[in-house]
């Protein structure tokens, strides 16, 4: 039994995505076979900044997430969203408070 594709499958796939992966600004070529994490995208509108964190939770087949958790998320290691704390959730979501932390956000 063979498996469609091969390794070369993948390295073409990597030379390609790779420029595309950096002219968007998402990460940045230091030296050659060296990249790291561009600057952050920085979000201010508030519509923008709910629907980002609606996506995570929904994405994550969870119903609530902490508010002190939303730093530590990998999904978030993108953006720089401005006041997540003193956001008032209106369009998607909605904080609540709670014993732990700051609140937390459900659906």
């Amino acid at each position: 039994m063979y498996i469609y594709g091969s390794n070369r499958t993948v390295d073409i796939a990597i030379d390609a995505l790779l420029p595309m992966i950096i002219e968007l600004n998402t990460i940045k070529r230091d030296k050659v076979s060296i990249y790291s994490l561009a600057t952050k995208l920085s979000i201010s509108n508030k519509f923008i900044s709910e629907l980002i964190v609606y996506t995570d939770i929904k994405l994550s087949n969870s119903k609530s997430i902490l508010l002190n958790d939303l730093n530590f998320k990998p999904w978030f290691l993108y953006f720089a969203i401005s006041a997540v704390a003193d956001i008032k959730f209106k369009y998607l979501i909605s904080k609540k408070d709670s014993a732990v932390g700051n609140g937390y956000i459900t659906l």
